[in-house]
């Protein structure tokens, strides 16, 4: 009988146990499920998603196809504030690619076509801070860095 006891408190220990602990995973990782289903919402199952240092912010895109032969692409993306879920930018931008620059800003680069004159690579960048909203353009030498 001590046994059977002990057996039966031992199970229900663990049994509680691991419920706790399920029960805070679930309440940590809330708001990374939430932003995840705002971006696949928007983008669909093709959605890359990249966190900054900090984990405050995600910038998501929308991946685009491999063999797609359109010199022009249009760059879909947005960045959404981790704490309130909210969508803090959004842009369309043919042709650019983005990426984070530090912990709120934001690497956008856009190349402008068929490059006529040997001066300049063709390409435009800019930072975007995404708490200040403020948009500062990189200078020609720059550019060339990335």
């Amino acid at each position: 009988m001590n046994f059977r006891t002990l057996t039966l408190l031992t199970f229900l220990l663990l049994f509680f146990g691991c419920m706790s602990k399920k029960n805070n995973l679930k309440t940590s990782h809330k708001n990374y499920s939430d932003f995840k289903t705002i971006a696949f919402q928007k983008f669909g199952a093709d959605t890359i998603l990249n966190l900054n240092d900090s984990n405050t912010y995600a910038l998501c895109t929308k991946k685009v196809a491999e063999n797609n032969m359109n010199p022009n692409v249009l760059t879909a993306f947005i960045v959404i504030q981790l704490n309130s879920n909210k969508i803090v930018f959004e842009n369309k931008i043919s042709s650019a690619s983005v990426k984070w620059y530090s912990n709120n800003e934001l690497l956008i680069s856009k190349q402008l076509g068929i490059v006529s004159e040997q001066k300049g690579s063709g390409k435009i960048s800019y930072i975007y801070n995404v708490e200040t909203k403020v948009k500062k353009e990189l200078s020609q030498t720059e550019n060339t860095k990335y």
